[in-house]
C-alpha cells in the first residue's frame, strides 16, 4: 500500500536531507513510494458504456485493453441522457467478476420508466 503524501514528505526529508550521505537504496525507497502513490492516483482504465434503457435487470460486460491485473475496484456514475432526468434516476448498479480485460456490470431499474443512460467508469488499483 502506498504511503500518504505526508509520509512521503517525511521520507524525503529523512532520506534526502541536505548535507547527508544519501545511498542509492534511500533514493530508491523515495522513488518507489512516489511511484506507488502515482499508481493509486492514475486509473488503470476508464471509459463510457452507453446503456440506453434498462429493462428490469440487465448484466453487461465492460471490456478494455489488458491492465495486467484483476485486483482493482470500479468507480462509476450514471449519466442521464434523456429529456427527463426523473426517468433516468431510478437505477442501481453493481459490478462483479473482474478480469484483466473486463468486468460485469449489473444494472437494475426501480421505477419502470424508459431510461436513456450511460455508465462512466474508472478502474483503480487496490
Amino acid at each position: 500500500m502506498a504511503l500518504t503524501p505526508a509520509q512521503i514528505q517525511t521520507l524525503i526529508n529523512t532520506n534526502l536531507a541536505s548535507g547527508s550521505t544519501i545511498t542509492a537504496a534511500e533514493h530508491r525507497e523515495v522513488e518507489t513510494e512516489l511511484l506507488n502513490l502515482i499508481k493509486t492516483a492514475i486509473p488503470l482504465a476508464k471509459g463510457i458504456y452507453n446503456i440506453g434503457n434498462v429493462v428490469n435487470d440487465n448484466i453487461f460486460t465492460i471490456t478494455f485493453p489488458d491492465v495486467g491485473t484483476s485486483n482493482y475496484y470500479v468507480m462509476g456514475s450514471i449519466k442521464s441522457n434523456g429529456a427527463n432526468y426523473i426517468n433516468d434516476d431510478d437505477v442501481i448498479w453493481v459490478w462483479r467478476e473482474p478480469t484483466s480485460t473486463s468486468f460485469k456490470l449489473g444494472v437494475g431499474e426501480g421505477g419502470g420508466n424508459t431510461q436513456n443512460i450511460s455508465f462512466y467508469w474508472e478502474l483503480k488499483s487496490l
